[in-house]
């Protein structure tokens, strides 16, 4: 089940995915998410912009990604931090705990 279907199965409204720093940033203004889960890496760049911003928001977020946390950029090293591959209970534990 993809990360979208989980969090939609748990009765969450989804506002992505997106793929660059650009879309994240336009759809945190746009939609002023409650919560964000960031994948670290994009490709090209990383999610530090998304993060920098959720911070200056107060919007919680975790952030996930394929390498180890001590590899995570400066803005995501207080976020929860996952590492991939994430079950869904791990997924939906993180999120329940980063908004209370």
């Amino acid at each position: 089940m993809s990360l979208v279907d989980v969090l939609k199965s748990a009765g969450l409204a989804v506002i992505g995915p997106v793929s660059n720093t650009h879309e994240a940033l336009a759809k945190i203004e746009h939609y002023g998410p409650d919560f964000a889960i960031l994948d670290i890496n994009l490709g090209k760049e990383t999610s530090e912009r998304v993060a920098v911003r959720l911070d200056e928001l107060a919007i919680p977020f975790i952030c996930l990604s394929a390498y180890s946390s001590s590899q995570l950029p400066a803005a995501c090293q207080q976020a929860p931090f996952l590492q991939k591959p994430v079950d869904e209970t791990a997924i939906l534990s993180a999120i329940k705990r980063a908004i209370e």
